[in-house]
């Protein structure tokens, strides 16, 4: 088994069970519910309040940081392959498998929740409807993927450094200043139509969300030992 192919695993078996089963079953309810309100609230603008309200103001950065760390099984990120260096396996790649396969998952899921909350805050399937869930849905997919490796550089501190990157997305992220170029929360505001960092467009941020994971996978995996 490849080194990539053995972290992969190793977070797979840190993260199934009850753990997923009420993980994810308490994010689409969170979401669904707050959608519903946004619904019976009325006015155009319940689909984007249930989007930056619920969805992504809340359940996807709590949701990959809790997935983020039950994949490192609790620990800083330079000792959460330990088990697997202690057999020969290669540290860096053991970290980059078990971090793509949290990328991947946590990608699909945010995804999923967010073309769920417009189906919901809209209440009905229409052409316009699923254009709107397409369109929220690779904004979710390309969060979830940033947020992961925001969360997993974080990890080089342990649950402090995760924790600190949760708090400056949580309070740098939404003032749509030059400090919220630097946090994803920002660039997935402003692909939402919100507050956009510095007034850029919608497709810096597309960019800005693709920067962030590059520099965050770089730090992350430099500083992982061989």
């Amino acid at each position: 088994m490849t080194a990539l192919a053995s972290g992969a695993g190793l977070a797979w078996s840190r993260a199934r069970g009850m753990w997923w089963l009420i993980a994810l079953s308490s994010a689409a309810a969170f979401v669904s519910v707050a959608a519903a309100i946004e619904r019976q609230t009325g006015g155009l603008g319940a689909v984007d309040r249930a989007l930056v309200g619920s969805a992504f103001g809340v359940v996807v950065p709590i949701l990959v940081y809790a997935a983020v760390g039950r994949a490192l099984g609790h620990r800083a990120l330079v000792r959460a392959t330990l088990e697997l260096a202690r057999h020969g396996v290669h540290r860096r790649r053991a970290t980059l498998g078990m971090l793509l396969a949290t990328t991947a998952s946590m990608s699909l899921v945010c995804g999923l929740l967010a073309a769920l909350a417009v189906f919901i805050a809209r209440g009905s399937v229409g052409a316009p409807v699923l254009s709107d869930a397409l369109t929220s849905g690779w904004i979710g997919m390309l969060a979830g993927a940033a947020y992961t490796w925001w969360f997993a550089a974080g990890g080089l501190g342990g649950t402090v450094g995760r924790l600190a990157m949760l708090a400056a997305d949580w309070l740098l992220g939404s003032t749509g200043t030059f400090a919220a170029a630097f946090c994803p929360r920002g660039h997935v505001l402003n692909l939402l139509g919100a507050d956009a960092p510095l007034g850029a467009p919608q497709w810096v941020s597309a960019l800005g969300l693709g920067a962030l994971l590059v520099l965050a996978a770089a730090a992350a995996l430099g500083r992982t030992p061989r």
